[in-house]
């Protein structure tokens, strides 16, 4: 299933299954830790594991991280980053950022992009 769609899929299916359905489906799944954004699962007890990170707008030029999760699950700004290859995983490098809230300019698997930074604020990295 396409990452755009499935927050929206996610939260419908999170309201109509029973117990006796998501445990084995969690088993099937090798009960993750987080979504396909990276966004943290709660465990049973419903304590929140969250990863270390910081908005990839707060890196600075030649800082190089490894993309952690995507805040934003809006179905048109993740086709966006996914387009891009900014999804939770993916190594990216900070070429340069602009001066008075200018793009910051970011390369990942071997393209040059610059984002705004709104976009920038709402992917969250861990520096390397």
């Amino acid at each position: 299933m396409d990452w755009s769609g499935v927050h929206d899929a996610a939260c419908e299916l999170e309201h109509a299954m029973m117990d006796e359905i998501v445990k084995p489906l969690e088993r099937t799944l090798k009960e993750p830790g987080t979504c396909p954004h990276g966004n943290p699962i709660p465990d049973e007890s419903g304590h929140v594991h969250e990863q270390q990170s910081e908005p990839l707008s707060n890196l600075s030029p030649k800082d190089r991280a490894i993309l952690v999760k995507v805040t934003d699950e809006k179905p048109d700004m993740l086709r966006y980053l996914a387009s891009l290859g900014l999804i939770p995983g993916a190594t990216v490098e900070v070429e340069e950022k602009a001066p008075f809230e200018g793009p910051i300019i970011v390369k990942v698997m071997g393209a040059t992009y610059a984002l705004g930074r709104s976009v920038a604020s709402i992917v969250q990295a861990r520096k390397l």
